[in-house]
């Protein structure tokens, strides 16, 4: 859209739907009554800093169908407690026997 064109009553009334799907999205994510599990998801950059690991490799964790992810309106989410499950799942830590 070029900056000097004029935005239609048509323009603003797609807008206001899409905005208000969004709106509807976001408060099925939060309330408890649509999310018994109150699950919480986090996007890219959270996971990437949390579990420290690099956003390639979070890239191929997905792309090869190994880490659940949702993409809603284009942002990626992903399930914390699943991300929990698959870390501990594959947790190859030395066992240290006093």
């Amino acid at each position: 859209m070029n900056p000097n064109d004029i935005a239609t009553k048509q323009d603003i009334n797609q807008l206001h739907d899409k905005l208000s799907l969004l709106l509807e999205e976001i408060a099925k994510i939060k309330s408890p009554v649509e999310n018994p599990a109150q699950e919480k998801y986090l996007t890219s950059r959270e996971v990437s800093e949390t579990y420290k690991i690099s956003k390639s490799h979070l890239t191929d964790l997905r792309t090869e169908g190994k880490i659940p992810y949702s993409k809603p309106f284009g942002v990626l989410l992903y399930p914390k407690s699943e991300i929990e499950k698959i870390i501990k799942n594959n947790w190859r830590g030395i066992i240290i026997d006093n």
